[in-house]
């Protein structure tokens, strides 16, 4: 059996599988969730914690990266792209962070409070 994760590797590794998975847009969140959820082991309170935060990260790590590439590359024309790319990648967030929270609670619950 998998031991419990501290909260951030657990947070990153659903990351990661969301990431992965990214072309099934509802499984790939879930799956994600479920994962850093399960790995993290604090039952369905810790699970949706771990799971909204898995889910959120990889849209503020994209924004910041879009914002500065396209600073570094087109100039201001590329800042403002870019923060207009950020406003779309929040609602992504929202999308992913929502699933990614059921997926962590099913999670959670499944592996309950050790």
């Amino acid at each position: 059996m998998v031991e419990k994760m501290e909260f951030w590797p657990s947070a990153l590794i659903g990351f990661v599988v969301m990431l992965i998975l990214s072309i099934l847009p509802l499984p790939g969140p879930l799956i994600g969730g479920f994962i850093a959820g399960f790995l993290f082991k604090e039952g369905i309170v810790g699970g949706v914690k771990v799971g909204l935060v898995s889910g959120i990260f990889g849209a503020i790590v994209i924004s910041i990266l879009l914002v500065l590439f396209g600073t570094m590359f087109l100039g201001i024309i590329g800042l403002l792209a870019g923060f207009a790319g950020m406003v779309a990648l929040v609602a992504l967030a929202l999308y992913n962070g929502i699933f990614a929270l059921v997926g962590g609670a099913i999670g959670g619950l499944i592996v309950g409070k050790s």
